[in-house]
């Protein structure tokens, strides 16, 4: 981190057409913006993904349909949001 608030990334002997990933996590309570409305979709749908796979797990399979459909709502919400 350079000064406090500028994340830099650098890489070498990166081939062509090589892929390079990266990524930044911050602790809780480190950024006190307020969320965007994207993300607090995003956050939405992937509450109901996450709730979705343990429902199928638990082979209650009609909960999981029910926490898929909310996860897409939740998307297509935000989708229309930024358009």
């Amino acid at each position: 981190m350079r000064d406090g608030q500028t994340v830099v990334f650098t890489s070498s002997d990166l081939k062509r057409g090589e892929e390079l990933v990266v990524g930044v996590r911050f602790p809780h309570g480190v950024i006190t913006a307020a969320k965007s409305n994207w993300q607090v979709l995003i956050d939405s749908a992937d509450e109901y993904y996450e709730k979705a796979l343990e429902h199928a797990r638990a082979r209650q399979f009609s909960e999981a349909l029910a926490d898929m459909n909310e996860a897409i709502n939740s998307c297509q919400t935000m989708f229309h949001a930024i358009m």
